[in-house]
């Protein structure tokens, strides 16, 4: 059973490594499924959700195109927007609003589709961190989520923008905002606070939110949350593990009782009686040192990047309201 367990989590490990060998070849945007709409006061109809950035170089001009039907399925109004982030890096998300300026088209339409275009570009470098935030309601309602940037970078940071992403419970987008920071150019190594507000009458649906940040000049230093670096860990873990069982095997070498590993990684019986593919050792050596590697490509990120609310290649970390 113990063989089983491990044979499955090296080959639940293979997609995972050779996603991390390969890049992946094409540019592409996509509009994420947690988007939702609704009217506001004026009777605006908006739509509000994320975008990411899936392919391995960077976009800007990510355009968001929203086209509208009646209830008998006839186009009533087309209207577009753009990310609030302008250039996403790999892996990066963004919000966008995208609504129409026509009440009474507003009041027509009861669906959507959604489609987008965008250009590759070159990445900004990181160069903005989010050294604090927090969120309130006012007395009249709206939320106002706070905090305070700095510029970490030798050059100037021009029109500094926060932009915050809020869910529901469910993680359906309910209020997305942005704001520039105050002043809206940062010197190297000065701070500015800003404030993102929400209104009063999408405060209430929500619970979580997400931040972004960038410049003209930089991007927002990313953060590795520790869920990232569990499934890394726990497959070196797994294949060295096997590999300590098949040599032990192919040796005919009884681990001894005390050992730095947990029982369940202890070698074979000599008397086992089992076969192993004693081949697949050619196979595993190369994929264990690539993920030593990677763990530690992964570790020296962290210890060079700051804290901040974007995660790159999963998702950004999410602070309850």
């Amino acid at each position: 059973m113990k063989n089983i367990l491990l044979v499955a989590v090296l080959l639940l490990s293979i997609p995972f490594f050779t996603q991390a060998a390969y890049v992946q070849a094409a540019v592409q945007v996509m509009i994420m499924e947690n988007h939702t709409s609704y009217i506001d006061s004026i009777g605006y109809y908006h739509v509000i959700g994320e975008v990411k950035n899936t392919g391995d170089t960077a976009t800007r001009f990510n355009k968001i195109i929203g086209t509208f039907y009646d209830s008998g399925g006839e186009v009533v109004a087309t209207s577009f927007t753009f990310s609030s982030i302008d250039v996403l890096a790999s892996g990066q998300k963004s919000p966008f609003d995208l609504f129409l300026f026509d009440a009474a088209q507003s009041a027509k339409a009861t669906s959507y589709k959604l489609s987008i275009s965008y250009s590759p570009t070159a990445a900004l470098p990181q160069g903005l961190e989010i050294l604090s935030h927090n969120k309130y309601l006012d007395s009249i309602g709206w939320l106002h989520i706070v905090g305070e940037i700095k510029n970490i970078e030798s050059g100037k940071a021009t029109f500094v923008k926060v932009a915050a992403t809020c869910f529901d419970s469910a993680g359906k987008v309910v209020a997305v905002g942005f704001a520039f920071s105050d002043p809206e150019e940062l010197d190297p190594g000065q701070t500015a606070p800003f404030e993102v507000l929400i209104e009063a009458d999408r405060a209430p649906k929500v619970k979580t939110y997400e931040l972004q940040a960038q410049s003209n000049q930089y991007n927002i230093i990313p953060e590795f949350p520790v869920a990232v670096l569990i499934l890394p860990i726990a497959m070196v873990l797994a294949i060295g593990a096997l590999r300590v069982r098949l040599l032990n095997k192919r040796n005919h070498v009884r681990q001894p009782s005390v050992s730095v590993l947990p029982q369940w990684m202890i070698g074979f019986p000599t008397n086992s009686t089992s076969k192993l593919p004693f081949d697949l050792l050619e196979f595993l050596d190369p994929i264990f040192y690539s993920f030593g590697g990677l763990l530690d490509r992964i570790f020296f990120l962290i210890h060079h990047a700051s804290p901040s609310v974007f995660s790159p290649d999963l998702n950004c970390i999410q602070h309850p309201c």
